[in-house]
This record gives C-alpha cells, structure tokens and sequence, in this order.
C-alpha cells in the first residue's frame, strides 16, 4: 500500500534568446528566466526499502560483471589490427582509471533507482525530478553514499596564484565545482526511455530510427565552403572543445588495451553497447561489406544520488589549456623539462620543436613503431586527430616555451618553478540534426539554437572562472600593463613567432582582404614581456 505522499519540487526552465555583436564577434546570451511550477509526487520510502534496493543493485552488478567476464574470455574484444579506426576512436575516449573507479560507483546508484521505480512503479518525471532529492537512509545506502562523497572530497583551498592542473578550488566556497572528472551540467533535464538510463525512444513509443538513416536522409553529402573563414577556425574551435569537454566511455575491468566490441550486436556484447546499425544499401559502408558501426556509451557521473543517468566531463570546465599541460598532476610533470620553465620537446634540425612522441608506441592505437613512426603525446590525447589539430598544439608549445624564454630574459634569478606556472598563466587562451538544418543568423555560421547555446556556454567560461584572465581583484589577477600587452597579442602573431611564416593577415580565422590584408610578421605586435618584470626583486637588492 503506497502511503504518505510527499510534494517535491519546481522545475525551472531557462529560456534565452541571442544579441550577435557583428563588430566584435561576441554571442551575448539574454536570459529569460522562466519558473513553471512542476509538481512530482513521491510515496514514502522506507529505510528497508532503500536498503533492500541496494542490496539487489550488488546482486544485479555481480551478475554484470560475471558477463563482462565471459565476454573477456570468450574474446568479444576489440581486435586494434582488425578494426584500426574504430579501435583508435575508442582509445581517445578510454577512461581514465579513476573515472573507472566512479564509473562503478555511479553503477550502483543506478541500479538502486531501477529497483525503487520497479518497487513503487514510478513514472519518468518522477525519477528525473523528484527522486534526486530523495534522502538516503538505511545501511546499505548510507554506505553507497559515503564512499561516493569520498571521490568529491577537497582537502581544503589555499589562496594560490596559479590555477591547479586539475580544475580543483577554483571557486573557493564551491572547490569541486568545474574540476575534472565531475559531471556535465544540463541545460534540460534528461529524457530517458524509463526515466533512467534507457535511450530515448519516439513520442509513438516505438524505436528511433537507425541513426545512420537519419543523416543519410538529413545530412545530405556537398561540400559548401565558408565563404569568409579559414580552416584554422575550424581547428581552433575543436582546440578549444578538446580543452573544456572528453566524455569518456565505458572501459572493460581489466582498463589496458582492452576494448570493447559492439558489432555484430546480440545477447554476447556487452551491456554498454549500443551499436550503430547500417542500411544494406549504405552508399558508403555496403561498398565495405559492414553492417553495423561500433558505438560504446559514454561512462555514467557520479552524483551520490538516486534518480537519471549524468555524464562525466574528463577534463576542467575551464579554458586554462589542458590541451597543452594536461589536466593531472602526472600529467603535467611527465611533459614538463624541469628546466627553465619549458616543456619537452622533440628536436628536429631546420624544421622546429616538435612535441615528444607517445611513450606507448604499441597500445596507442596510432604510432607504427615497426616502420619507426611514431605519434606525439601532449595535454590531451586527441592531439594525433589531424593535422591541423597537431599543428596548433605543436604552435602553443613552442609559444610556451617562448614566452618561458623571455620571462627568464626579463626575471634570471626565477627558477624553473616559478617560470612553468607564470609561463602557464600568461598562456590562457581568450540536439545536432536540428541545429545544423537551422538558417545561420546575420553575420554569424550557426544557427539561432546553436547561437544560444555557443553563448551560454562562452558566458560561463568566463564569468564561472576565478582565473579568467579579464577579471580584477583575485590573487592572480594580471596587472593593468600586463592585461594590456596580452589584448594586443594575436594568434597571427603567435603562428609567425613559432613557424616558418613570413607573412599573415591580421584576423587568422577570416581570408586576407582589403580590411584583414597581409602583413609582413614584424608589423604584427607581439608580446611584451617587460610587463612581468619582477621589480620587487630589484629593490631588494
């Protein structure tokens, strides 16, 4: 007998709408706040209720990992020789192995909440809005959850100058908040099949359509050039993605090489799969005799709670370049030189640093070591992608190391220490199917959805970041001189100073014109760094 109905909360919707400023080039999102009171009711659950949910949840996680063992022995793994590319794309996106860890965390949670839907035949909106705020309770639960919390646990702030590597006490009274490894925000609640974890199915209640259908159908194959950007503002925008967002997916217990295979897809794959399937007439794939595309689902976020499937961000929410530093401490330290500030580099004669190559030739699903090629490893690990991708890595390399140059010039009595993080510091960088059908607004590539959501995103970047490079009063705040000569610095500039280029227009993502003509790289204003002399020092002396 369900008894002791509870109401629970309101559902706050955000709305906005898209000033483009032409001149500048900036998406100000407005905000229209719009609070629609959404009522969820909940039955009263008990303790032992709660407590017997978790105890199921083992069992049923037993049973999976008794599963995932047979698939392991039984060789449903992915074979990288037979299936190079789709072996090297879930590489890029393998768990770390504490994302592993909260991985299985989360699959406790999960499984708890499918109990307690089963139990008291709850309804979609009831699991997504009202069971997160259900209060643990119980043994079992309260043990789930204390060993959750442990994983979001912050050994206290200090004041720092310089940002952490892992995203950590950026907002002091909130330090987990934007650090790796920590959830995706929403801008909508989720819409799962059963509230929970299923895939959305159509408001008819039956399957979706193969996704594969609906790009052929939509997505039609012309090529259509941007008639006023270069390709480096393609690369420069994924530089950017790769530095705030890597969703990573479910990994196999044993982590290592070990990958998981989706296709063909029956009662032997693993439970994580969802593989993509393929028209016989595919005017691509049929030619290949394939019929189905490998696709291992994103890895669930710990929240500690009960209620819908999160995702996990592998990397800090903020542009801090962790594509250049990584975003853990031994990440970091196995691309630092410790000397003099820089970071290791591959020497080259007449060409140039070029990044260090990939300590782990044989399982990383791209270097050929027995025809000696062999990849490059930097701060995020897609840095191998393309060319273009590889190419601005490599330039903020070299730019780092630069900058280290000078500020060594202007402050010899630094050590390696303070000139890597000053060096880092003064390195900041400034619904697909239906956004992509969308007429791009006036003056802009992207539609009005896309517009919205580029400009809620940017709004957060800086104004949800301590050490946003603008904002003033902080304690690594840059001084007024220093903000400055960095206003003036531009990525024309940065390219000239760590390639082979005489020449550049002044705008970089836009095709030389009569008002972005070429010039030759010393008419380009660079980076003064007499701004970061250390007068302190001098007087002291």
């Amino acid at each position: 007998m369900i008894s002791n109905w509870r109401l629970l909360v309101r559902l706050t919707l955000v709305i906005c709408s898209c000033r483009l400023t032409v001149g500048q080039g900036i998406i100000t999102p407005r905000y229209a706040i719009l609070q629609r009171t959404h009522y969820e009711w909940l039955p009263h659950i008990s303790e032992y209720d709660m407590d017997q949910a978790f105890v199921v949840a083992d069992h049923v996680i037993k049973a999976k990992r008794a599963h995932e063992e047979k698939i392991f022995k039984g060789g449903r793994l992915m074979k990288p020789g037979q299936y190079p590319s789709s072996a090297r794309h879930q590489h890029l996106l393998a768990p770390k192995p504490k994302s592993s860890k909260m991985e299985r965390i989360t699959e406790k949670f999960e499984e708890a909440t499918n109990v307690i839907k089963d139990m008291f035949s709850l309804t979609k909106e009831q699991v997504t809005l009202a069971l997160p705020h259900e209060e643990l309770k119980g043994r079992e639960a309260l043990k789930a959850a204390e060993k959750c919390h442990t994983h979001f646990m912050s050994s206290g702030c200090m004041d720092s100058k310089y940002r952490s590597v892992d995203g950590s006490c950026n907002n002091m009274y909130n330090p987990t908040w934007g650090k790796a490894q920590t959830c995706l925000q929403r801008l909508l609640p989720p819409d799962y099949a059963d509230g929970i974890s299923v895939p959305r199915i159509a408001k008819s209640g039956k399957p979706l359509p193969p996704p594969r259908v609906i790009s052929l159908y939509i997505h039609r194959h012309m090529d259509r050039p941007a008639p006023d950007h270069t390709h480096l503002m393609m690369a420069f925008g994924q530089f950017i993605d790769h530095d705030i967002t890597l969703t990573p997916i479910t990994g196999m217990p044993a982590g290592g090489a070990q990958m998981i295979q989706c296709c063909p897809h029956d009662n032997a794959t693993h439970p994580q799969c969802y593989p993509v399937l393929l028209p016989q007439d595919d005017p691509f794939y049929s030619k290949h005799d394939q019929d189905c595309l490998n696709f291992v689902r994103s890895a669930p976020c710990p929240l500690c709670t009960l209620g819908p499937r999160q995702q996990m961000d592998q990397l800090t929410a903020f542009v801090d370049a962790s594509t250049v530093y990584g975003n853990q401490e031994n990440e970091t330290e196995s691309l630092r030189s410790f000397r003099d500030g820089k970071l290791i580099v591959t020497k080259v004669p007449h060409t140039g640093d070029l990044l260090p190559q990939t300590d782990d030739a044989q399982k990383d699903q791209c270097s050929v070591p027995q025809r000696n090629l062999f990849c490059f490893r930097a701060g995020d690990a897609r840095v191998n992608q393309h060319p273009a991708l590889t190419s601005l890595h490599t330039i903020w390399m070299r730019q780092h190391n630069r900058i280290a140059e000078g500020l060594k010039h202007v402050n010899p009595h630094w050590d390696d220490e303070t000139i890597f993080w000053e060096t880092r510091s003064v390195h900041d960088i400034d619904l697909f199917t239906g956004g992509t059908s969308e007429s791009h607004v006036p003056d802009g590539i992207v539609g009005p959805t896309f517009a919205c959501i580029i400009g809620i995103q940017f709004y957060h970047l800086k104004f949800g970041d301590r050490y946003y490079f603008e904002h003033h009063g902080e304690t690594g705040s840059f001084s007024l001189e220093q903000l400055s000569t960095l206003k003036k610095s531009t990525l024309s500039k940065i390219i000239c100073e760590n390639t082979h280029i005489q020449e550049m227009q002044r705008y970089a993502f836009r095709f030389p014109s009569s008002s972005n003509p070429v010039s030759h790289c010393h008419e380009l204003e660079d980076l003064d760094l007499s701004a970061w002399e250390d007068f302190g020092h001098k007087k002291k002396k």
